[in-house]
Parts: structure tokens; sequence; C-alpha cells
């Protein structure tokens, strides 16, 4: 996944100044972090899209092995 970048202590800093009250920022920053933790990226899907393609791919061939197999000796 992709890292997020934010420097929390600005974050805190920046929504105390919009009015929040301390405690109430962090546990804010705190869920946008691990929000994020839990998005996928558009990288993360290519990168499943190719393992899940390769893994059809094998599927494939095995199944025509056997078939070819029990076509062979059946």
């Amino acid at each position: 996944m992709a890292m997020i970048v934010l420097n929390t202590h600005d974050a805190i800093k920046r929504l105390v100044k919009a009015g929040q009250d301390e405690k109430s920022a962090e546990a804010i920053v705190e869920l946008i972090i691990d929000v994020h933790e839990q998005v996928s990226t558009k990288a993360d899907l290519e990168l499943l899209e190719q393992r899940l393609t390769i893994k059809l791919f094998t599927v494939g061939i095995a199944i025509i092995g056997v078939l070819a197999a029990i076509k062979y000796w059946g």
C-alpha cells in the first residue's frame, strides 16, 4: 500500500486552530491514518490483477493437462 505522508503535529494544530479541542483533533488525525491504511491503491489493484491472471493461467494449463491425460489414457 502507499504510505500516507502526513505531518500529524501540523494536522492537529490546524484542527485545534479551526475550533476542535486537542483530544478530538488527535482522534481525527488517527482516524485519517487508520482509514488510509485500509484503502487499496491503483498499484495494489494492478498487482492483484497480475497475480490472479497468473493463477488462472496456471489452473487453465492444469485442466488442459488433465483433459489430455484422460483422452490419452482413457
